[in-house]
């Protein structure tokens, strides 16, 4: 199984270099999370070309866009009294089916 975008709203907005559509939905990851990130297809949020995506806490984890390899990342925290640090990237093949719902908004080209 692979990222499952849904698209909520799509949007036409007027931005400073022309106009551009603003998609808003939602991602849910599977039962292997892949080394480095999640493939995005960008048909799957209906857009041609992604100039940013927002993501947005869900569930615990934070996401990252990788808008050079197409792809969304997860993070999470693992803090003690210890070992504070940044968010670690959730490992190669880990289950993120909690991650069912992360919003997300992306702005681009339309397909």
């Amino acid at each position: 199984m692979a990222l499952v975008a849904t698209i909520g709203t799509k949007s036409r907005v007027q931005g400073q270099f022309g106009p551009k559509t603003v998609v808003r939905g939602t991602l849910a990851f599977d039962n292997a999370y892949p080394t480095n990130g999640e493939t995005v297809l960008l048909s799957q949020v209906g857009l041609s070309t992604v100039d940013q995506m927002k993501l947005f806490p869900y569930a615990g984890y934070v996401g990252e866009w990788d808008g050079v390899n197409k792809k969304v990342k997860l993070f999470y925290a693992d803090y003690n009294a210890n070992a504070d640090g940044p968010l670690i990237e959730v490992a190669a093949n880990a289950n993120a089916v909690a991650v069912s719902a992360m919003p997300f908004e992306a702005i681009g080209d339309e397909a």
